[in-house]
């Protein structure tokens, strides 16, 4: 999310999954304070609050045991209403 939405707080301590893939539950709770670059724009510092849940998936080395790939889901339409973007 950039410099839009500052660093968020996430809970990996409890990852799941296989071998060699791992998920694990991010919950975003801050306000906009920058701008938000999106495909359709930018949008500006609202200084709304955001609380919405997201997954962070990580998949893992096998040789290293160290993520070399994460991918994080989230519900950005439910972010921009949140900042008033629509």
């Amino acid at each position: 999310m950039g410099q839009g939405v500052p660093r968020f707080g996430s809970d990996h301590s409890r990852l799941e999954g296989q071998r060699h893939h791992r998920r694990g539950r991010a919950d975003l709770d801050r306000n906009q304070q920058g701008p938000l670059e999106t495909p359709k724009g930018t949008v500006e510092p609202s200084g709304k609050r955001i609380s919405i849940r997201a997954c962070n998936v990580f998949e893992i080395d096998p040789d290293s045991g160290k993520a070399k790939l994460q991918r994080h889901y989230f519900d950005m339409a439910t972010l921009l209403r949140q900042i008033g973007a629509f």
